[in-house]
C-alpha cells in the first residue's frame, strides 16, 4: 500500500485519539548526541535553527504571524535558562492528539506520562500503560486541574493551543514543567502539518527518524496532498480510513 500525506496525517490522529525540575539530571550531560538538519520546508508556524548541541524551535503566532516564543532545545544539560528543554525528553504530558500519533509513530510513547482523553488514544501500547497506570488522563486542556499534572511528574505539555494561553502556564513554569502548543491543525499545506512532526521528534530524540518519516509523506502523490489541504472536515475521512490504518504496520 502507498502511503499519502492524507493516510500519514490521519495516522497521527488515530494513534493518539509536575514536580519540581530535579536538580540532579542537570549533571547529565549527553553533548555525544549527532545532530540532525531540521530545516523547516513547509510549516508556517514554527522554525528551527541548529546550535552546538541542540536547536532553537520558535513558534509563530498563526494570527499575527510573529514569535510567540522562543526554546532552546539542548543536549548539554549543564545549559540553563528561561525556556530552555533538556533533551531527549522522556516525561511529556501530551494533551495534542497528533503529536500523541506522532510520538506513536516515532517509537516513543514510554515518554507519554498523561493524555487528555484515552477513549480517543488507539495505540496499545498507550493504552497498556494507561490499564496500568503509568500514564493519567487530563480531561480538556482547558480545564484540568494542575495538581494532576504536578502528580505525573511531567517535565513538557503538549497541548493544541485552541486558547490563547494554557491554563496556569506560569504556575507550571515555576514548577519547572514547560508548556509547548502545537499548532498543526493551524497549518494551511497537508506538508506543513505533517512537518510539525520534526518538533517531536528532536523533543524525544529521534531527529533522523522524524526527517526520515516526512520525507516519505512528502514524494507521496501531489493529488493526494491537495485532496487533504481541501477537507475540512476530518470526522469524513477519520472514520472511513481508520479500520484501514489501526491494522497497518508503522514501522521505521
Amino acid at each position: 500500500m502507498r502511503w499519502t500525506p492524507l493516510l500519514l496525517y490521519a495516522f497521527f490522529l488515530l494513534a493518539a485519539c509536575a514536580s519540581p525540575v530535579d536538580k540532579n539530571e542537570a549533571k547529565n550531560v549527553n553533548v555525544d548526541h549527532e545532530l540532525v538538519d531540521m530545516h523547516v520546508d513547509f510549516a508556517q508556524n514554527f522554525t528551527l535553527e541548529s546550535i552546538e548541541n541542540g536547536y532553537i524551535l520558535h513558534l509563530i503566532d498563526p494570527n499575527t504571524l510573529k514569535t510567540e516564543r522562543t526554546y532552546t532545545l539542548t543536549y548539554d544539560h549543564s545549559v540553563e535558562g528561561e525556556n530552555t528543554i533538556h533533551l531527549p525528553c522522556s516525561r511529556i504530558a501530551n494533551l495534542s492528539q497528533t503529536s500523541v500519533g506522532m510520538m506513536s509513530i516515532l517509537g516513543a510513547t514510554n515518554s507519554i506520562t498523561g493524555i487528555s482523553n484515552i477513549n480517543y488514544v488507539y495505540d496499545p501500547k498507550i493504552i497498556a500503560r494507561f490499564n496500568k497506570k503509568q500514564v493519567a488522563e487530563f480531561g480538556d486542556e482547558t480545564n484540568f486541574p494542575i495538581e494532576k499534572i504536578v502528580a505525573s511528574e511531567s517535565r513538557i505539555i503538549l497541548y493544541s493551543g485552541f486558547g490563547k494561553d494554557f491554563p496556569q502556564a506560569s504556575k507550571l513554569t515555576e514548577l519547572g514543567i514547560t508548556p509547548i502548543p502545537n499548532y498543526d491543525w493551524r497549518e494551511t499545506h497537508p506538508l506543513g502539518k505533517a512537518e510539525w512532526i520534526k518538533v517531536i521528534g528532536i523533543l524525544c530524540g529521534k531527529e533522523a527518524a522524524a526527517n526520515s518519516y516526512f520525507e516519505k509523506v512528502k514524494s507521496s502523490d501531489k493529488q493526494d496532498q491537495q485532496y487533504f489541504a481541501n477537507t475540512h472536515n476530518i470526522t469524513v475521512w477519520y472514520s472511513e480510513l481508520r479500520p484501514l490504518l489501526l491494522n497497518f504496520d508503522m514501522a521505521l
